[in-house]
């Protein structure tokens, strides 16, 4: 989808190859520079020649499987003297409102870059809130009960932030080439803003990434503590209960053993045995092995 504004402004969202060539042929961009900004793993930079391109990844949380999961879209921005093209291959309200409102009330390009920029480290803040919202939800969650659905959303977080912590390391460095080249921009309070909001995104990212990693490790170690409180639990029990099965097979042999004529005999072999075995339950209890 192609849209226009003041005829200076290009916005392609999932273009199709036609749109791709036809604002190739408009703007006067080579039509593989605007394929390679639309692919999932182009690396985030900026150039400045005689036009400005630049590459970037935006956040989208996407749900699969019953999970939430957020991925990094890949988008593109080119500024020339005369219009700014922006390049997303998912259609994002977010984006698509900044460059509408600036399309409606035309700045200088390079002022749009920023804006564009502030908004996704906006997006990216965003994203961070509501992980770590999540993250807290679901470990309140697993104090009670350790579930494998809250384990594997706790994963696919953690893989979220992984992606969103490299993607905005890209965005900071943009910025920082920005700011060597900052005679471009008219605008210099909001470059300051946009930096700022891209450092915060990161230093939350790398915040939220530490925590979640503590947790991950925690809930291995509560798991793991369970299991061996079990195999404790199931191994004393294996004992206390060999006692009587110990007695139960010797006197189960066809040979001459004592008591083997009283007429009370299995009352009194049954009554030694789960004694014994009481007492061994006693003594595994004070020594808290059960």
């Amino acid at each position: 989808m192609i849209k226009k504004y003041n005829n200076v402004i290009f916005f392609l969202s999932e273009p199709s190859e036609t749109e791709i060539s036809e604002v190739s042929t408009e703007c006067k961009i080579p039509e593989a520079l605007l394929i390679t900004s639309l692919e999932q793993n182009n690396l985030a930079r900026i150039h400045f020649n005689d036009m400005t391109s630049v590459h970037f990844g935006i956040p989208h949380l996407s749900r699969e499987n019953n999970g939430k999961r957020v991925r990094i879209v890949p988008c593109g921005v080119f500024v020339s003297d005369t219009w700014i093209t922006v390049v997303v291959s998912k259609r994002y309200k977010a984006i698509e409102e900044v460059v509408s409102i600036v399309g409606s009330e035309p700045e200088d390009l390079y002022g749009i870059l920023l804006r564009i920029l502030f908004t996704v480290a906006m997006l990216y803040i965003d994203q961070l809130e509501v992980i770590d919202n999540e993250t807290e939800k679901l470990e309140k969650g697993l104090k009670k009960r350790v579930n494998n659905k809250e384990i594997f959303q706790l994963m696919d977080y953690q893989r979220s932030l992984t992606a969103i912590s490299t993607s905005l390391k890209g965005i900071e460095r943009i910025m920082k080439k920005i700011t060597d080249n900052k005679e471009r921009f008219q605008n210099l309070e909001l470059l300051d803003d946009t930096n700022v909001a891209v450092l915060q995104a990161g230093g939350m990212a790398e915040i939220f990434s530490a925590d979640l990693d503590a947790l991950m490790d925690a809930f291995g170690s509560i798991l793991s503590n369970n299991v061996n409180q079990i195999m404790k639990i199931l191994t004393s029990l294996t004992l206390i209960v060999a006692i009587p099965t110990m007695i139960a097979g010797l006197y189960g042999m066809n040979l001459q053993l004592p008591l083997a004529d009283q007429p009370q005999a299995f009352w009194i072999i049954s009554g030694t045995a789960f004694l014994l075995a009481g007492v061994i339950g006693m003594v595994f209890h004070w020594r808290k092995m059960l």
